[in-house]
């Protein structure tokens, strides 16, 4: 009899909230809790206790949600990775189609993004490397993404670059830049202004630009920028697409 009232107590409306919606509720509750308790304590310190503490709510609903602490940090990750990627694309769809503007425009969204909520950087900078295994495959496969992002727009932009010159190679040292010059700027206590940070990365991506235009001229290249692209094919409409392209998949991953 008193497991049919349990039962019964979890199958049906309270307060007009259906047993979905209030555990929709309770996970959104634990999701905010492990930001905070993450983002404070970092993953390695970071306990079942101390989440339900935050949340207010029992064990019993944390397991209902996730796994264990791994579990839940993965899942915190995934979607502050997700809105970061949002955010990032969107500045890069409305920015200029040459490398060092579309640089620009990433890197400060990147950048915002940390500076605006410090426990992010704690999460997605710090823990999401060495928290476990499973984050840090993560970790990398979303750089990758990116460093390919930046391949395929570089050669967008440049459809002529012959393959022995590596984009993609150089891509990885870029991006690596900007998530150390990020990691540092964080634990330094964001000190730097954005801009101060932005100029110093700027200078590498102005280099790139400079070397692509200058193995152009040196190959007698005109860049895909400067030309008269055939109709359907505009180097910009590639670039957008690309953007475009890449934030759906990682939306799907």
């Amino acid at each position: 009899m008193k497991q049919q009232n349990v039962a019964a107590v979890a199958t049906r409306n309270w307060r007009g909230e259906s047993p979905e919606e209030r555990r929709v509720q309770r996970r959104e509750r634990l999701v905010e809790a492990c930001i905070e308790v993450f983002g404070r304590l970092g993953a390695e310190k970071a306990t079942i206790r101390d989440i339900c503490a935050q949340a207010r709510l029992t064990e019993r609903y944390f397991y209902e949600s996730f796994r264990s602490t791994e579990d839940a940090f993965d899942s915190v990750y995934a979607q502050l990775r997700q809105d970061l990627v949002d955010k990032v694309t969107s500045a890069l769809a409305q920015a200029p189609m040459t490398i060092p503007e579309l640089a620009g425009a990433g890197l400060r969204a990147f950048y915002t993004y940390i500076k605006e909520d410090r426990r992010r950087a704690q999460i997605i900078l710090i823990d999401a490397f060495y928290a476990n295994r499973k984050s840090a495959n993560r970790s990398r496969t979303a750089i990758k993404e990116y460093v390919q992002m930046v391949d395929r727009l570089a050669k967008a932009l440049y459809p002529e670059l012959p393959p022995e010159f590596d984009v993609e190679m150089l891509a990885w040292g870029l991006v690596g830049m900007a998530i150390q010059v990020g990691t540092i700027w964080a634990i330094s206590g964001f000190k730097k202004p954005i801009d101060a940070i932005l100029s110093h990365n700027l200078y590498a991506w102005r280099g790139l630009q400079k070397w692509v235009e200058a193995y152009n001229r040196s190959q007698s290249m005109v860049p895909a920028s400067a030309a008269a692209p055939s109709p359907g094919k505009a180097p910009g409409k590639t670039a957008r697409k690309t953007i475009s392209r890449t934030a759906g998949r990682t939306r799907a991953a």
